[in-house]
């Protein structure tokens, strides 16, 4: 065997080490919470792998999206999480998670000495999941308190020209044009969206608790 053929079995060999190295080391559930992913007390994560509104992924030694139907083991995980080939995926395992490995002879023994574990590295994706998140549930807020409104306009249209207007019907005219504004804000631009959270946090959320509180005098 000449040199170059000797060398590329003895990487290969060291690569086949690594790959085993880190399955053994680390799991799916431990790489998906240092890189981000928040995981419940369920095993249960929201899926980055496609636009998830509520955790469809369960996560451990494996992972496996009931929705979506992603599923693999933890080199899979970064690799598609990252966008990374498997063999790029296991180099960057191995240097976050400090694993060392030697090859033996042509076994598969090999020592692994795990270091401190590296600090939480929050991808984008997580705090745009996030962002659109909210941004969600504030529109079903803002469309429920519209809907509200609409029934007030209803129930307590005056019966007559020279009837005195009802206090709620009243409420309902003011402000379900302003209401109507704030649900063009969530499904507008970013910078609309930005707009929405920034200045109008305390009146979405206090529309929300009206809503709550009619629903369950209802119920």
């Amino acid at each position: 065997m000449v040199s170059g053929e000797r060398s590329t079995g003895q990487n290969d060999r060291v690569n086949m080490s690594l790959f085993q190295a880190v399955k053994e080391v680390v799991d799916t559930r431990e790489a998906a919470e240092v890189y981000g992913l928040e995981v419940n007390n369920s095993g249960m994560a929201i899926c980055p792998f496609h636009d998830d509104n509520n955790p469809s992924m369960k996560v451990d030694e494996r992972y496996h999206c009931f929705a979506c139907q992603a599923d693999g083991d933890v080199i899979d995980f970064v690799a598609n999480y990252f966008e990374l080939s498997k063999i790029d995926a296991v180099k960057k395992i191995a240097k976050d998670f400090g694993i060392e490995y030697q090859s033996v002879g042509y076994k598969k023994q090999k020592s692994i000495k795990q270091v401190n574990r590296p600090k939480p590295i929050r991808k984008e994706i997580s705090i745009d999941n996030e962002f659109n998140k909210c941004i969600r549930t504030y529109n079903n807020i803002l469309c429920d308190y519209r809907d509200l409104l609409e029934s007030y306009k209803i129930v307590f249209a005056p019966n007559c020209g020279d009837e005195e207007l009802h206090p709620m019907f009243v409420k309902a005219i003011k402000k379900i044009d302003f209401v109507d504004y704030l649900i063009d804000l969530a499904n507008g631009t970013t910078e609309e969206k930005i707009i929405l959270l920034m200045q109008y946090e305390s009146e979405v959320k206090n529309y929300g608790k009206i809503s709550d509180s009619i629903r369950q005098k209802i119920s």
